[in-house]
């Protein structure tokens, strides 16, 4: 009934989980269907990949962000190669530029911020960021570390700069809509991701 009342005509399925449950709603209601893939498949449950590869198959598109990306889908996943269109994630000048950031009190007395803007999953690997700003500040005591994002990591990343004896030089900032202050108080952006695409964070830094 919603469809219907909103003359809706095309779905477009955001990536995972909404193409899995997006795009075969679409076909249910014969309308067409475009999906979005914005990463590399290995980051995925078996279950939730065996589904997107039937969803390849009954989408009218698939959008990626990257050429790496796209050649993964065709010659990893067998995707046909006309059916994928890449579409580049884009950065608002803006709002990204530099200038002043914001003024934190934690990071007061910082002589260098090293920071990074990330959901805090396993596969962005900041516990290497944690690791490696441990022995980088080691040499730079008035270095600090600002981790801004939410996500399933923020208890280990925080045991492990307890762990390295660097919380007093760490400041966690929990997500937030307007990040754009928080990367221009950073000195030192890192994203030492293993798996990326093209990733909305560093053309933002």
């Amino acid at each position: 009934s919603y469809v219907g009342r909103h003359r809706i005509r095309l779905i477009h399925a955001f990536d995972v989980p909404t193409t899995i449950f997006g795009v075969p709603a679409a076909r249910l209601f014969g309308l067409r269907a475009i999906a979005s893939q914005l990463s590399y498949r290995d980051l995925y449950r078996k279950q939730d990949i065996a589904v997107l590869r039937w969803t390849d198959r009954i989408a009218d598109a698939v959008v990626v962000n990257s050429i790496a990306v796209l050649h993964h889908l065709i010659e990893d996943e067998r995707v046909a190669p006309g059916k994928v269109v890449v579409s580049y994630n884009g950065v608002d000048p803006a709002e990204f530029h530099p200038g002043p950031g914001i003024q934190l009190p934690e990071l007061a007395d910082a002589t260098d911020i090293v920071g990074v803007v990330a959901a805090l999953r396993p596969e962005k690997r900041l516990d290497l960021l944690v690791r490696a700003f441990a022995e980088a500040s080691a040499n730079h005591p008035g270095a600090r570390l600002l981790i801004a994002g939410s996500g399933p990591e923020v208890w280990n990343l925080e045991g492990l700069a307890q762990e390295q004896g660097i919380t007093n030089r760490v400041l966690f900032v929990p997500a937030r809509p307007d990040v754009a202050p928080y990367m221009r108080a950073m000195d030192i952006f890192v994203l030492p991701s293993r798996s990326e695409s093209f990733p909305n964070a560093l053309l933002e830094a």
